[in-house]
Order: structure tokens, then sequence, then C-alpha cells
């Protein structure tokens, strides 16, 4: 049997309705964390998650339950579209498309990638560091935006 550090990354929701899958193993990707109010309020704190080409992200829902929200464009900082994807039986956060980011997913690094996070690369960068919390500190070298990196 294949390693996880070697097979292609594949993330599932608790009830294993919806998979997503990609290309490379998870020693590819490095994640990204992030702390606007949205992430903030769905997770308690923020929310990890690897930013991957669209084109790259394969996504089966045997069961037909990927159901998404919409968030309200006044809200949102960029003034862009954000929709947040989610499994309508167990409720998981599976992955985020925000139109400011072009060509790009936010597939979430939390419990739906099970055994493969732990092969991730360290964190690279925070989104909102404004916003986190007091108790948080990172790594040295890991790049803190207070907001939206400026060219998105």
């Amino acid at each position: 049997m294949a390693s996880p550090a070697t097979t292609p990354l594949t993330s599932t929701c608790t009830c294993g309705s919806i998979t997503l899958t990609l290309p490379d193993p998870p020693t590819s990707y490095a994640p990204s964390l992030c702390f606007c109010s949205h992430c903030a309020k769905s997770s308690s704190t923020g929310q990890a998650g690897i930013l991957v080409p669209t084109a790259t992200l394969t996504i089966a829902d045997a069961q037909n339950t990927l159901k998404s929200y919409s968030y309200d464009v006044k809200e949102l900082p960029s003034g862009k579209q954000k929709v947040k994807y989610f499994c309508g039986r167990c409720g998981d956060p599976t992955h985020l498309w925000v139109e400011a980011i072009e060509g790009m997913m936010f597939v979430y690094a939390g419990g739906t990638l099970g055994e493969q996070r732990k092969f991730l690369k360290p964190v690279e960068y925070v989104l909102f560091g404004k916003n986190k919390p007091d108790y948080l500190e990172f790594a040295k070298g890991v790049t803190v935006f207070e907001e939206m990196p400026p060219e998105h």
C-alpha cells in the first residue's frame, strides 16, 4: 500500500459523501491560515487551507450533498464574490472560491484531509493577520498579511 505522503492529496468530508482530489502528494502543498471574519466565525479561530489551481481540483459528490453559501458582496473587503462549499449531510466545509483570487480554490486543510494533513509543508503565509487571536504565534519566516494581499 502506498504511503499517504506520496499519494495524490485527497480530502473527504466526515460522512464520506464528498471527495476532493489533487494530483500531487501532500508534500507539494503549503497551507495558509486565514483570520478574516468569516473564517473566524466558522471555526472559532481561523481556517487553514491550501490554495490550489481550480483546474487541478477534482470534486466527486456521489450522493449529491455538496451545498454552497454565497457571502454578501457588500460585506467583503474586496467587493468581489466569495462562495463557501460544504457537505449538506455532515456540515463539513470542503472548499472556498474567492473571485478576488482568480483561477484558484481554497481547500480546507482541517480534518477533511485526514492523515495526509500531517505531511503538508509548513505554513507559508497568513491572511487577515490583524484579526488573529493573541495567543497564536507564527514560526519565523511566515509572511503575515494584515488584510488580503494587495495583488488580490
